[in-house]
């Protein structure tokens, strides 16, 4: 906590510091703007105007003659000019009206207003008044606002519902919800005023975010969906891309690894259209991009997913992928709020592979040998028959060890805490948010380095800021700034996963005392040669002014963006060379013993340079102007906005980026129309045009277009009367949209070095780099530097389009109780972006980029939900359905075997297996494999193409894609008077995993073993069950490992994906001497069970030996309170 409230002050000084530089310059800009747009205090006889309280009259009768022009003519014993008035505000109200208020009557005489009359009038009283806010079932409402009518008094209810307020003697009591009808309530002159709200049509008055936007979610004809912050809350994770799994249709997630502060997570919305690198949605976090899996759940109010092109267009270039709107908490009027949330977790692998122990490591490895060399006699075995013994009776622990690795180097559990304090507030001039969070994650790892003076395990930490506030500067102008972001620090001494697929159980015996031991392969060494830790701090900054200006035409509205962005990331680190032994047995004075010989000498280095990963810095500007109308039943909506976006110095840790020391700038401006007649009829048009620095100057600039319609049935005069209370069917509404969206980045591998790079000005000409041996000469063969052709520019270069079209319904029966949304889509790729292979005897160079593909993908999505009520027990069921499949129609290749059209684009491709042979008869019968005769033990593969053999040219579709073509989550939620309870399940379908390394090579360079293999592998006795091919212990004939139906897996799988219990305790005797408002106990869980057929690994994970790091489950406990 300490380290948390440090880290709080200095970034609250130093958002203050930025803040209020900011600040001042708006308000400058404002002043002068609002004494040209505020209203005139006097047009037309009426005044507007403010009383403060206790002002006298004499002093108001001043400043309404300096307003109006008028001078006032009344008799001084008759008029007190020393009485005071109360607080009082008036706006385009009659003179006499205001006098009236004021107590007196009165007349306008010409230039003169004559006061007439003098009532006595009584000063209100103020007195406090207390209450409770609950539904129609009677439950209490948290957060309802509630205001004095005409004054500046306001409060919100607590988690109780309760309030409390100081209100004049008369006066109107407004109590105001989301998703409730407005109240208005007389003031009474007692103190105790509970009340009842009637909840609206939810279907009505919905406001969904949408691009640049918010908008009725009755009027939406575009297909999105949107997440609560409080739904991505409940995922005791760190990620907060993890929040989203399971819990929305369209989108599909796969997380390959579980590593503390390094958990990708690959989302796709509604599958891919393109290659794999560039099918990464847009994220905007308020707006701007920005990366969001390192923001707190706690600070989000929402997310919503944009999917076809009525909802994307208008981000033209980089909406083709889909766009992700990820909408951050705002202040709220009412006192300040304190919330503290804690949390305490526990980490454990989902699963870890499971290996042969020593002995069967040994006698699976000598029974390969036999089968390559049929005649060796056990003594020519690399295990003798003593070893054999030894490691069956485990008498011999240093030259004949049994080690599980997973066991020897990893804890059971490792602890994870993370903690988030809330301020919420603010009044009608300003409302606040702030949130300071802090992560700790500690990864698996046992510890063998602290004598050397770190740890060598994998941990994270990490401090998040955010700071949300609102002005309303006028009546007419708010301006909003937002401050956020983080610092963490990774710490890792390097990954031993794939080194532990690697070793066998009797390998070595690890560490004895404080020496290694390297028999063969010891996987300690992989996290003893030192660590590096890197560092990123990231902070952005956002300034947003809004200004009515309906003193030009009502409904016109003004607003600005400004965002700036600083990401600093380095990385240090420490190289330490420990000595490795080697155990060798002789005998000293007649008896055996054991003597450590060192391989490697120590060498323990210092502190290696700082290396600055990245600098990068974003800013982007944003100015629009928008009109929003309403004509009895018409209502319509413009939008012009300019944007402009740069980068410098940009920076990815998955790929590098070419020429970076020169910013990377889009440019675009949007247009969007929408009408709807009684929401009953919605046509909505868009359009935006970007540039892009990737093309050459005649077709840098692109026009994506998209038209939409929705009809709302259920809001015809004629079904209205048909159906008449609704209640069977509350909502039904059809919609469709067609349009295009861009992309123009090319993410590719580098066909000679095959490092991963973002592909940038792809039309210059080519750049020509010197490389070190491109030419051998002399006696001595010396290699001299010569001039290598670069990347060759491609002028023709251009868009990659995608052409969307949605079909939608929703419904919604038995008063919005249950309600179903459902969408057909179809997204045509073009031109998509590609460079060609390499072919090394045409041409060495990197070849240019190309508009190479095409790839249709379409589907369904379904999401279906129920919500009701009995009694006191709340609960709703939410499912959702996502299938996407996608077709390669053209990558400018040659379609061969391997390269076949109309499959997925991760589709894998191999032989069909069709057993094993068991007898040499059977393998003389059949056709040559890869140019040899198979022998009994060895696959069985079709001849798919009958041309009398079986090579590569037999390669069909094997299996499902590699990414999941179906999506599909379902949860449940209760809470019954303080206790809640909620359960999600997740799973995919339609997805393979294709078998490598050692797990499909057991003993491969004496390489691990699975388990499994001891069972499943062909033997002659085992021939009728057996699954895997016999062994081999030098593989030199691959024919039995070539891709193929045998080592496919369906990797589909159900999860139980989060569950959560918890129960609020009310407000008692001891939380108010506490200043507790409330507080919440709760225990949750995360990946909790896992039902798939792969069995090997994580069904997300490769089955091979780039596995990584395990996936986790999670068993977690919290504290939330709020004061």
């Amino acid at each position: 906590m300490n380290k948390l409230l440090k880290y709080s002050w200095s970034m609250v000084h130093m958002s203050a510091k930025a803040g209020l530089m900011l600040l001042g310059t708006v308000l400058f800009f404002m002043n002068s703007l609002a004494s040209q747009a505020s209203e005139q205090p006097y047009v037309n006889g009426e005044i507007t105007m403010t009383i403060k309280k206790n002002r006298s009259v004499g002093a108001v009768l001043k400043e309404i003659e300096k307003i109006s022009g008028f001078g006032f003519i009344y008799n001084p014993a008759s008029v007190d000019e020393s009485r005071s008035l109360p607080a009082m505000s008036f706006t385009k109200v009659k003179i006499t009206e205001v006098l009236r208020k004021l107590g007196f009557e009165a007349e306008i005489n010409g230039k003169f207003i004559i006061i007439k009359k003098v009532k006595i009038v009584k000063a209100a009283a103020d007195h406090v008044l207390k209450g409770t806010v609950r539904d129609s079932l009677g439950s209490p409402i948290p957060g309802v606002a509630i205001r004095v009518l005409g004054s500046s008094r306001a409060t919100v209810t607590d988690v109780q519902g309760k309030y409390s307020i100081t209100v004049p003697d008369n006066g109107t009591l407004v109590f105001s919800m989301i998703g409730f009808k407005i109240l208005e309530m007389p003031i009474n002159s007692g103190s105790i005023m509970d009340v009842t709200l009637m909840e609206e049509n939810s279907t009505l008055n919905e406001v969904v975010v949408v691009a640049y936007g918010s908008q009725k979610k009755i009027s939406v004809t575009g297909a999105l969906t949107t997440v609560k912050g409080e739904e991505l809350a409940k995922s005791p994770t760190v990620n907060l891309a993890q929040g989203l799994v399971g819990r929305t249709s369209g989108l599909f997630a796969q997380q390959t690894t579980g590593a503390p502060g390094n958990e990708p997570i690959t989302l796709r919305i509604r599958g891919s259209s393109t290659y794999a690198l560039n099918s990464d949605p847009l994220v905007l976090v308020d707006g701007i991009e920005r990366p969001f899996n390192s923001i707190n759940a706690e600070e989000v109010d929402n997310i919503t997913v944009l999917k076809d092109a009525s909802t994307t267009a208008v981000y033209g270039i980089r909406g083709a992928n889909g766009v992700i709107l990820v909408t951050t908490r705002r202040g709220t009027v009412g006192q300040p709020k304190i919330g503290l949330n804690s949390n305490f977790a526990l980490q454990t692998p989902t699963r870890l592979p499971e290996f042969s122990g020593s002995y069967d490591y040994a006698f699976l490895y000598n029974e390969g040998m036999k089968n390559d060399n049929p005649g060796l006699t056990p003594d020519q075995l690399y295990f003798k028959p003593i070893d054999l013994e030894k490691f069956k009776d485990g008498s011999d622990p240093l030259l004949h060890p049994n080690i599980n690795w997973f066991d020897y180097m990893m804890h059971k559990t490792a602890p994870q805490t993370k903690n988030t304090l809330t301020i919420n507030g603010g009044s009608t001039f300003a409302k606040y948010f702030v949130s300071l969070g802090y992560v700790d994650q500690s990864g698996l790892i046992k510890e063998f380095n602290k004598n050397y003076g770190y740890s060598n395990n994998t941990t994270y930490n990490r401090y998040n800021f955010r700071s949300n506030v609102d002005f309303n500067l006028t009546k007419s102008t708010v301006f909003k700034l937002s401050l956020g972001g983080y610092s963490d620090k990774y710490h890792t001494a390097g990954s031993p996963f794939s080194t532990i697929m690697r070793a066998g159980a009797g390998a070595s015996p690890g560490v004895i005392g404080d020496k290694i031991i390297q028999s063969y392969i010891n996987p300690v060494t992989v996290v003893s040669a030192g660590y590096d830790d890197r560092f990123i701090n990231q902070f952005n900054i956002t300034a947003d002014l809004n200004q009515n200006l309906d003193m030009i035409t009502k409904g016109l509205s003004f607003r600005a963006k400004l965002g700036y962005d600083s990401d600093y990331a380095t990385t240090m680190g420490k190289n330490v060379t420990r000595p490795t032994y080697e155990i060798l047995e002789t005998v000293v004075d007649g008896k055996e013993t054991f003597v450590y010989l060192p391989n490697t000498d120590q060498l323990v280095g210092g502190v290696t340079a700082q290396v600055f990963r990245n600098r990068s810095k974003r800013v982007y500007l944003e100015a629009a102007m928008q009109y929003d109308k309403t004509l009895g039943k018409h209502n319509i909506t413009g939008l012009v906005l300019y944007n402009q976006n740069k980068q410098y110095w940009p920076f990815s840790g998955s790929y590098t980026f070419q020429i970076p020391e020169v910013p990377i700038g889009y440019l675009g401006v949007v247009g969007r129309v929408t009408y709807n007649y009684d929401y009953r009829y919605m046509l909505e048009g868009s359009i935006g045009r970007n540039g892009s620095e990737n093309f050459p100057a005649s077709k840098r600039y692109g026009t994506f277009p998209a038209i939409s319609a929705g009809w709302n049935v259920t809001r015809e005069p004629m079904v209205q009367k048909l159906l008449g209370d609704n209640s069977m069917l509350s909502m039904l509404k059809l919609r469709a949209s067609y349009g295009e969206t861009g992309n123009d980045k090319l993410i590719a591998a580098d066909p000679i070095t095959n490092a991963v790079q973002y592909y940038r000005f792809m039309y210059l000409p080519a750049v020509y780099d010197i490389m070190a041996n491109r030419a051998r000469f002399g006696e001595d063969i010396r290699g001299v530097d010569g001039v290598v052709e670069g990347q060759i520019g491609n002028p023709d270069i251009t868009w990659e389009k995608a052409v969307k079209q949605n079909y939608g319904i929703e419904a919604a029966f038995f008063n919005d109780k249950l309600t179903l949304n459902a969408d057909y889509f179809i997204d045509y790729r073009n031109n998509i972006l590609s460079n060609r292979p390499v072919i090394a005897h045409v041409a060495a160079s990197i070849q240019d980029a190309y508009n190479l593909a095409r790839v249709k993908n379409q589907g369904y999505e379904l999401q279906v939900g129920w919500s009701s009520q009995i009694g006191a027990l709340k609960y709703s069921l939410n499912g959702n359905f996502t299938y996407a499949h996608n077709k390669l129609l053209e990558n400018g290749r040659p379609e061969t075997a391997q390269n076949q059209l109309g499959n997925s684009i991760s589709q894998t491709y191999g032989l069909i297996a069709l057993g094993f042979f068991n007898t040499q008869a059977e393998a003389d019968a059949a056709p040559l494999q890869y140019s040899a005769k198979p022998t009994p033990g060895d696959v069985r593969y079709m001849d798919s193409n009958k041309d009398g053999k079986v090579d590569k040219d037999d390669f069909v579709p094997v299996g499902s894609p590699t990414y999941p073509q179906e999506t599909y989550g379902a949860e449940l939620d209760l809470s019954y008077k303080g206790f809640d309870f909620s359960v999600l399940f997740q799973g995919a379908g339609r997805v393979s995993r294709l078998v490598s390394g050692y797990m499909q090579k057991p003993g491969n360079q004496f390489g691990g073993i699975l388990a499994n293999v001891m069972e499943q592998r062909w033997t002659p006795e085992n021939a009728a069950n057996a699954k895997l091919p016999k062994l081999s212990a030098t593989y030199a004939n691959g024919t039995n490992y070539q891709n193929s139906t045998l080592w496919i897996r369906d990797a589909s799988y159900l999860r139980l994906k989060n569950i959560e219990i918890g129960y609020k305790f009310g407000s008692n005797d001891l939380f108010k001497k506490l200043g507790v408002g409330s507080a919440r106990f709760y225990v949750s869980g995360q990946n909790l069970l896992t039902w798939d057929k792969l069995k090997l690994v994580d069904p997300e994970q490769n089955a091979s030996d780039s596995m990584g790091y395990p996936q986790l489950q999670i068993f977690n406990a919290g504290l939330s309170v709020q004061f």
